[in-house]
């Protein structure tokens, strides 16, 4: 039992000044080690895809407004009736276009990238998130690796809730 009126032992004075010693030695060597091998360089940013710098230069006409010149892009498939294949994008556009607008406000005009998924090297699926003041759209984009340079397979628009159904 401890008694007040006893003196301190011994060995209990040292253990402070030990530890307080043994802390700034470890200091010491944790400064000198941070001197000698320098921190690892940061990674360097992958330069995108061929197929996402398309996307990216669609996404610049969506940004824009050109929605005609958009839906006027190179697409895959026979050329027998390309014109039915713009005027059917055209329409979609437009009918998302008129549901934005009743279900979401404004567009903020801004697009993020969700994903891009290489799915060989000749085919890639990039998916954007359109913002609005209350609401989003989510644009995919299949494309694929022709003679003459990559053309869409396939575009589909779909409010978030529906892009997302675990959301609702």
């Amino acid at each position: 039992m401890f008694n007040a009126s006893e003196p301190a032992r011994a060995g209990g004075r040292a253990v402070w000044p030990a530890a307080v010693l043994a802390g700034v030695i470890a200091g010491a060597i944790a400064f000198g080690l941070g001197r000698t091998f320098p921190a690892p360089p940061a990674p360097v940013a992958a330069k995108p895809s061929e197929a996402r710098e398309v996307a990216d230069a669609l996404v610049e006409k969506l940004k824009a407004g050109k929605y005609d010149e958009f839906a006027q892009t190179p697409h895959l498939g026979a050329a027998d009736d390309p014109a039915k294949k713009v005027a059917l994008l055209k329409a979609a556009i437009e009918q998302s276009r008129e549901y934005c607008k009743t279900h979401y406000n404004r567009t903020a005009g801004e697009f993020e990238l969700v994903r891009e998924t290489p799915l060989g090297p000749s085919l890639a699926r990039v998916v954007y998130l359109e913002r609005f003041d209350t609401g989003g759209v989510v644009w995919g984009m299949g494309l694929f690796r022709a003679a003459d340079g990559w053309r869409l397979v396939a575009v589909t628009v779909e409010p978030i809730e529906n892009a997302f159904p675990g959301l609702r």
